[in-house]
């Protein structure tokens, strides 16, 4: 899946490839450029305003006046038919469209056309508090247009929303699914695959695939009761350079998943190098390419900073420990996998990050004198964002010597093989840090 937003020059300069073709539609140019490069998916979305994108084209609403705000109660056939066309052309060229029903961005961000000030209807629902509870009429409304106007062609999937993990409620999410069954058994349309970028899990269990908005390729996701498994995607990501975006769709397809190109930023040489010389060679089957390999950046051996986090005496930080105080001393990997999100280090750590790696390779030595309180923290969220992944009392980022005593202390912090970078396996590594208390 190749998607063109947002950019592609700096914000000063005019010039906004995105823009340039249709987005958050897209062009028939755009189609013809992906196509002949072997990628064979993109996005639409349809949930807009004509006076903050570009005239009268980008309504799905009727313009009812010349300073371009719509009627809620109509429709723009222009619109519609320029969406029409597009699916249409890409079906003939074996492209998917992935259809957001819903763009909640737009929404968020006060641009939404049932904001006051873009309509004549004195309709002023703006902001994420509508997404909260069951759709609004005017929602199920907009999302019926949606479906009978592109579920005719059979080259579309649907996601419920854009960024519907911020605030759409399951109430949305189902109910645009239900909607859509009920519309396809109407007009005797195809069944198409709807899925979610919510991160509810029960509304996952109840769609066809599942989508995320992350930098990393994702993992089968897989749950609900009875547990089930379901076809997985990453169709957004933050800007990433064309050797980031190459690892990242390979290592989802050693993951049995899809990672999307999202152009983001990326310039227009760009964008055609990461196409040519990077996902049509992988479309084709061959290997990674050799520009795009990152092992020989990595380390033979993994390192290991620990450090002092802080020093507390009565409630305040210090800087030098005190009798009856606490100290937390702070683990962090040099290379290779971190914690919640797989967020990179950015200050130590030159690897590709991991989803959801607790520290479970990460072990804890330490002196102190007698009656001094040792507990370890920071587990990575293993019980949160890692559920998959149980809580260990003796693995965690942190050591705390708590109701400190008079003497000599030292902490050391050993990674027991565990650790990598970008799939390199790292040998171990031990850091150690000592301090003393008057």
């Amino acid at each position: 899946m190749v998607i063109v937003c947002c950019k592609g020059y700096p914000d000063d300069d005019p010039r906004d490839l995105a823009k340039s073709q249709n987005w958050p539609l897209t062009s028939k140019e755009f189609l013809q450029w992906i196509t002949f490069h072997r990628q064979n998916a993109t996005i639409l979305r349809m949930f807009m305003e004509p006076i903050d994108e570009r005239g009268a084209l980008f309504s799905p609403y009727r313009i009812a006046t010349e300073d371009l705000k719509v009627d809620l109660e109509g429709w723009n056939p222009e619109f519609w038919a320029y969406v029409d066309d597009i699916i249409a052309d890409g079906d003939r060229r074996g492209v998917v469209f992935m259809v957001d029903v819903f763009d909640t961005w737009p929404q968020d961000h006060g641009l939404s056309p049932w904001c006051r000030r873009y309509n004549v209807n004195n309709v002023d629902v703006c902001g994420s508090n509508v997404l909260r509870g069951p759709p609004p009429p005017r929602a199920l409304d907009f999302a019926r247009k949606v479906f009978e106007e592109t579920g005719r062609h059979r080259n579309v999937i649907y996601q419920d929303g854009n960024e519907a993990f911020e605030a759409m409620s399951p109430e949305w999410s189902l109910g645009f699914r239900d909607l859509l069954r009920r519309v396809e058994a109407e007009r005797g349309y195809v069944r198409h695959p709807f899925g979610t970028q919510s991160d509810d899990d029960g509304v996952r269990g109840q769609v066809d695939f599942v989508s995320y908005e992350q930098e990393l390729a994702p993992d089968r996701w897989c749950g609900g009761s009875p547990r089930v498994c379901k076809p997985t995607m990453v169709n957004e990501s933050a800007p990433l350079t064309p050797q980031q975006v190459l690892r990242q769709v390979y290592a989802a397809d050693a993951k049995g998943t899809t990672f999307a190109f999202w152009m983001g930023e990326q310039n227009q040489d760009q964008r055609g190098f990461t196409l040519e010389h990077g996902l049509q060679p992988w479309a084709e089957g061959q290997p990674m390419p050799a520009w795009a390999r990152p092992a020989e950046r990595c380390p033979s051996t993994a390192g290991i900073d620990v450090k002092i986090h802080q020093y507390v005496c009565n409630n305040q930080t210090v800087p030098v420990p005190c009798s009856g105080g606490n100290a937390v001393l702070d683990a962090t990997p040099l290379f290779g996998r971190l914690g919640p999100r797989g967020v990179c280090n950015s200050e130590h750590d030159n690897c590709d990050g991991r989803i959801c790696e607790p520290p479970d390779g990460l072990t804890w030595s330490w002196s102190a004198p007698p009656g001094v309180t040792i507990r370890i923290q920071n587990t990575g969220e293993c019980d949160g964002l890692c559920r998959n992944i149980p809580c260990r009392g003796d693995r965690g980022y942190q050591l705390v010597f708590e109701h400190l005593r008079p003497g000599n202390y030292w902490a050391k912090a050993e990674i027991n093989g565990q650790t990598d970078c970008e799939g390199k396996r790292l040998t171990n590594a031990s850091g150690q840090r000592e301090f003393w208390v008057e």
